[in-house]
């Protein structure tokens, strides 16, 4: 055979050769900067009495378009959106959710939205920028943010759950018993300190009677109920309102609900019956010369007293 006639099929194997090695990596090269749709989801994960949130979502707009967004309500039926928003000339997506009453809270690990892409499948170019989860009463709740999910942080949290007492009005000196539930809600052990008010006008601060006070060391997600006996020895005559506070503790964020006043009232101290006149009826027998009583009866002013 020719010596240049060999040197071309040599040529034409090597090319040919080349080609079928180099096939695979042109593939996967296509593949990796295939434009494709796909979906990604922000969730949130062990969240605690979520009752709104507001996230925005930056991407990469020069790799991805956002095509749709799909909200996914944590809460059962009652609720609101907000702000549902696409923003396609700064890459931005933004919304804002809220329950309604009388919706209870959100606790747990719940999808919020699933936003649906077309370009280069690459998570990277999405992320989360703005976060802002708040409870039933407008507080921040603590969390942090990793890659597409909102993680909720533990939290430090005690309440005054109930006030129940008997009886509900007692003469001056006799006691009032009063049990006051409490519950620590939060995620750390706790110990607490919980004072119970008597209060005669609740429009004025500072005139209250301090019933009693107790130090409580309480597990997490822990009821505790307290028995408060109020000596009235010394309490003025009147109608009283009882309520119940328990300190905040350190790192506590919700602290609306550390205070409650009873449902139904129980406070009523009232004056001692007064004594007015004792009489006796007496029966005189002449036997030895000794006067017998045969009767006798006490009488009572009861001008004074009242009950609720």
């Amino acid at each position: 055979m020719d010596k240049k006639a060999v040197i071309i099929l040599c040529m034409v194997v090597f090319t040919v050769s080349l080609t079928i090695l180099l096939a695979p990596l042109v593939m996967a090269a296509e593949l990796l900067t295939q434009e494709t749709s796909f979906t990604v989801t922000i969730t949130v994960k062990d969240v605690k009495d979520l009752y709104g949130f507001d996230v925005k979502v930056h991407y990469d707009k020069s790799k991805v378009d956002l095509i749709e967004a799909s909200p996914i309500s944590p809460w059962k039926c009652m609720y609101i959106i907000v702000k549902n928003k696409i923003d396609e000339f700064n890459g931005m997506y933004q919304l804002a959710m809220a329950a309604v009453d009388p919706q209870e809270p959100f606790s747990g690990s719940a999808p919020l939205v699933k936003l649906a892409f077309y370009g280069v499948s690459d998570e990277s170019s999405i992320c989360l920028v703005e976060v802002e989860l708040s409870d039933r009463n407008g507080n921040a709740i603590p969390h942090v943010i990793e890659g597409l999910t909102i993680r909720g942080l533990p939290v430090h949290d005690v309440t005054v759950k109930g006030i129940v007492g008997y009886p509900k009005g007692v003469y001056q000196g006799d006691p009032i018993y009063l049990y006051v539930t409490v519950e620590n809600q939060g995620d750390f052990i706790e110990t607490f300190t919980v004072t119970v008010y008597a209060d005669r006008d609740v429009t004025i601060i500072g005139d209250e009677v301090i019933v009693g006070t107790q130090t409580v060391n309480s597990p997490a997600k822990t009821l505790t109920t307290l028995l408060f006996v109020w000596d009235t020895t010394n309490t003025p005559c009147g109608h009283y309102f009882i309520s119940a506070e328990v300190i905040p503790v350190d790192g506590e964020i919700d602290i609306a609900d550390n205070f409650l006043r009873a449902g139904e009232y129980i406070g009523g101290v009232h004056p001692r019956p007064q004594f007015v006149e004792r009489a006796k009826m007496l029966a005189q027998i002449i036997s030895l010369g000794i006067l017998i009583p045969l009767a006798s009866f006490t009488a009572y002013r009861l001008k004074e007293f009242w009950f609720p």
